[in-house]
Formats: structure tokens, C-alpha cells, sequence
């Protein structure tokens, strides 16, 4: 059986997009680019510059100078990647009109917050109790220095 003239043409169609559509890469270059790593030595003792050049160009989440490079980014002018633009777009987060209450972790307080402690007084406690150690201490070295003093 032979295929059809109609078949044939089609699948050339099909092969002639898939070539030309942006984003895939070319038989010629994706061999051309195994040909070239094949001709490197197995032991490489340092990368080549198209290694390290992808390298630059990757961005981790924790880098931690990945901040520091997208503000450069910004202030070149360019664009820091996707989403960039989704941050600077972002309404600043509000904040509760309430003053918070002291607690051991300085955690500030929910912006729905009406301003009513409902707990039992124990972060209150607890830090009347570590300020009363400190004055404490405090009140014990100035009574030492002062009865060395007098003696």
C-alpha cells in the first residue's frame, strides 16, 4: 500500500511547523551542541564558558544574592525576571491601628485586631517575671558596689 499524496503533504506540513515554531530547537543546533560536549574531554577539570554562562543566567530560590542581583537588574533597567513586575504591583499590607501588647516573640498583631487581650495574662507574667530578675540583679550589683565603696 502505498500512502497517499494528501498523507505525504500533510506530513511534511506537520514537520515544516514543528522546525519553524518558536521555542524548539533545531535538529542542526541540538547536534551541533552534542557534538561539541562529546568532543570534551569525560574528566573535565574546569567548565567550559557556555556552562558557566548558563550558570549566571539560572536563579535559585535561596541564593542569597538573588535579591541583590534583581535590584541591580531594575536599576540597569531591565526586567528581574518573571514576575518582577507583580511585586512593585502589590498594595502595601496593612497594619493594625491598635497598639500591640508585649510578648515574648514581638510578634505584632493582625491587622483585624480590635485591641482586646483575650488570654490569660501569661505572656504578661512571664515578662513581669524576667523584668523583676533583671531589676533584681541589677539593684544586687549596685548594693555590692556600694558596701565595697563604703568599706
Amino acid at each position: 500500500m502505498r500512502p497517499s499524496v494528501v498523507l505525504l503533504r500533510k506530513r511534511a506540513r506537520i514537520q515544516q511547523i514543528v522546525h519553524t515554531c518558536p521555542g524548539t530547537v533545531n535538529e542542526e543546533e541540538q547536534d551541533a551542541e552534542v557534538a561539541r560536549i562529546a568532543a570534551q574531554p569525560f574528566a573535565r577539570y574546569t567548565p567550559d564558558e557556555k556552562h558557566l554562562e548558563a550558570l549566571r543566567e539560572r536563579s535559585d530560590w535561596n541564593d542569597p544574592m538573588r535579591k541583590f542581583e534583581e535590584e541591580q537588574r531594575e536599576a540597569e533597567g531591565g526586567a528581574a525576571g518573571p514576575g518582577a513586575g507583580a511585586a512593585a504591583a502589590r498594595p502595601p499590607r496593612p497594619k493594625c491601628p491598635h497598639a500591640p501588647w508585649p510578648n515574648r516573640f514581638n510578634i505584632p498583631p493582625g491587622y483585624r485586631w480590635d485591641g482586646k487581650v483575650r488570654g490569660s495574662d501569661f505572656e504578661k507574667r512571664w515578662l513581669q517575671a524576667k523584668n523583676g530578675r533583671e531589676l533584681k540583679k541589677a539593684e544586687a550589683y549596685r548594693w555590692e558596689q556600694e558596701m565595697d565603696q563604703n568599706s
